[in-house]
């Protein structure tokens, strides 16, 4: 089962990295101010933190660090996956308001 985690971690870390360029690649052709623009730097900041959340539970597996250190290296994963969260609560909320704006919502 750890070396199934592992690879599912690093696929997963690799398909974060991947999207983070396709993103800051649609975030360039927006124009400036454009609130797609803004959703779109507010995915960039999920997908990062996601991506370090998976590649930091990679690293740590493989050098199997919690036994080693103890529980307190889980800790960063908590930060990247709290951050990652709340940036998703925000720009949710964003978007429910641009919907409104836009005669979209009720």
């Amino acid at each position: 089962m750890h070396l199934l985690e592992i690879i599912f971690g690093i696929v997963m870390s690799v398909m974060g990295l991947i999207s983070l360029g396709y993103t800051l690649n649609a975030k360039r052709k927006f124009p400036e101010g454009s609130e797609l623009k803004d959703i779109t730097a507010r995915l960039v900041v999920v997908i990062s933190f996601l991506t370090c959340f998976s590649f930091w539970h990679v690293i740590r597996e493989i050098f199997e660090l919690k036994e080693k250190i103890g529980p307190v290296i889980e800790y960063p994963e908590y930060f990247f996956i709290t951050i990652a969260f709340v940036t998703i609560l925000i720009t949710a909320k964003d978007i429910y308001k641009t919907a409104h704006k836009y005669g979209i919502a009720e």
